[in-house]
């Protein structure tokens, strides 16, 4: 399981910024990578409670990112989070493929709409603006 390393590395995290503790919440945004998102969560927090256990749970946000799936029925490219994610277009599950999984820590402050977000963040990239999970991509 490699969410006892990712855990192992944002504790590692935690730990080397004291500083970031008064923050109100700890989101970390989750894209690619893994299998079924409720599974790796779970799974996530439990290794976190292990690794970081001054880490209130509730204070905790996982957010997964839509990247781009590939269809088995109709081969049309569309954006989902989960791996196995429906088609808009046709409905059948998206086709089995290795994407990088890429992990970025965000702070968020007491303020509405204020955040902090790590200097380690680890994304590289995002999808375009206005694209949702479940949304066709390119030319439909």
């Amino acid at each position: 399981m490699h969410e006892a390393g990712l855990a192992s590395a944002i504790a590692a995290a935690l730990h080397d910024a004291p500083e970031r503790h008064d923050a109100a919440y700890l989101r970390l945004i989750i894209k690619g990578g893994h299998d079924d998102p409720a599974s790796f969560d779970a799974a996530l927090r439990f290794h976190l409670g292990l690794c970081a256990p001054e880490l209130e749970m509730d204070r905790l946000q996982v957010v997964h990112e839509p990247i781009v799936r590939l269809c088995s029925g109709c081969g049309q490219p569309f954006l989902h989070a989960d791996p196995l994610g429906p088609c808009p277009r046709c409905g059948a599950p998206a086709l089995r493929t290795a994407t990088p999984e890429e992990v970025e820590l965000e702070w968020i402050d007491d303020a509405p709409g204020g955040s902090r977000s790590s200097p380690d963040a680890a994304r590289a990239a995002t999808h375009g603006p206005g694209l949702r999970d479940g949304e066709p991509v390119g030319r439909g």
